[in-house]
């Protein structure tokens, strides 16, 4: 690891001037999305099957607490997803499932070109 260009002060250190054994990467908006894009329907390493974790309520209900209260009030996909340890398609199907039935737990709203989930 080192620096592109000689620097006298910390401050003067900018990304861009950072270089990782000869690896140079910027954080563009189009370079995150395509590395979020790889990650649709991947999980952690060793973590348990999606129907057991579907299967355990418990479970289900601590990760949506936890979602909800990282973002303010209501939760997306992906947050369900890294909360839950569940894939993309099936922390989906969750969200939806919740916002189904008579006494629905959720309400789905669409928002640009993604989903969000506020509790009713």
């Amino acid at each position: 690891m080192g620096l592109r260009k000689e620097k006298t002060t910390a401050d003067q250190v900018h990304s861009q001037d950072v270089e990782l054994q000869g690896i140079e990467f910027t954080a563009t908006r189009d370079n995150i999305n395509k590395v979020n894009f790889w990650t649709h329907g991947f999980r952690p390493l060793n973590n348990p099957d999606s129907q057991k974790l579907i299967s355990n309520m418990t479970h289900l209900e601590k990760a949506l607490q936890r979602s909800l209260k990282e973002k303010d009030g209501y939760v997306d996909i992906k947050t369900f997803m890294r909360n839950s340890g569940l894939t993309y398609h099936s922390a989906s199907k969750q969200l939806n499932d919740w916002c189904k039935g008579d006494n629905p737990r959720l309400l789905k709203t669409k928002i640009g070109g993604s989903f969000i989930y506020t509790e009713i």
